[in-house]
């Protein structure tokens, strides 16, 4: 299975202070010279500074619970003016699922890869259970449905999440409707092969989109048609 997933760039600015890896991050995303999500996930930036493989556990999680090992995610970055009249598309690159991990597994060792320094987690060990943390943001941009985009939902709905991570005290277990919460596998972890992943250094503008507009417009350039086609 082929996965296209679209990342906004927003504005970056009043966001606060942030741990030496986050502001790191920060920096490198204001500079606005290369089309970082702006919590880091995809992990592009923490798998080039920590020299392990990008992973993707915060976003999209319907569907990062679909993946499976093997299949391919094409990753596109969209920027749009102030006003928000036109977009601007462009090829990040194309990677290949090695593996799914839950976050027992972030936090635990898998394949000596210190996944639990990454900025694109939701949750860190607290006490004897665990505390909402999403280090690349501060607390008042970080996601109420927290619990939802990690955990397994068969048998629940998300608005039990969302009750369950408003009420969770830091350091406890994670329970949804008085029932011990169970991880999803769903932090996937992306290939270091050079024959299953490509990131571009420099993503070629490859779409425009303008206001009024239903769709995007693909530009007649010679990467532009190789990746329609």
């Amino acid at each position: 299975m082929t996965v296209v997933y679209i990342s906004r760039i927003p504005d970056a600015s009043n966001l606060g202070e942030f741990p030496p890896l986050a502001q790191a991050f920060r920096e490198d995303f204001s500079s606005g010279n290369w089309p970082y999500d702006i919590g880091d996930d995809p992990s592009f930036f923490s798998a080039q500074a920590l020299g392990g493989p990008v992973t993707w556990g915060v976003c999209r999680q319907d569907v990062r619970n679909q993946l499976i090992v093997g299949d391919v995610v094409v990753f596109f970055a969209v920027t749009f003016d102030e006003a928000r009249i036109n977009g601007e598309y462009k090829f990040i690159g194309a990677l290949t699922v090695r593996q799914r991990i839950d976050m027992n597994e972030v936090f635990g060792e898998v394949s000596g890869i210190r996944y639990d320094q990454y900025l694109n987690l939701l949750v860190r060990p607290s006490g004897t259970g665990w505390e909402h943390f999403e280090p690349a943001l501060p607390p008042d941009h970080w996601h109420d449905d927290w619990m939802w985009r990690i955990c397994d939902h068969t048998g629940y709905r998300k608005v039990m999440f969302l009750q369950s991570g408003g009420n969770h005290r830091r350091g406890d277990p994670l329970v949804t409707a008085g029932i011990p919460a169970t991880f999803a596998p769903n932090y996937i972890v992306f290939s270091t092969d050079p024959e299953q992943s490509l990131v571009l250094n420099d993503p070629p503008l490859i779409a425009a989109w303008q206001r009024g507009g239903e769709l995007e417009e693909w530009l007649d350039t010679h990467v532009a048609k190789e990746i329609w086609s």
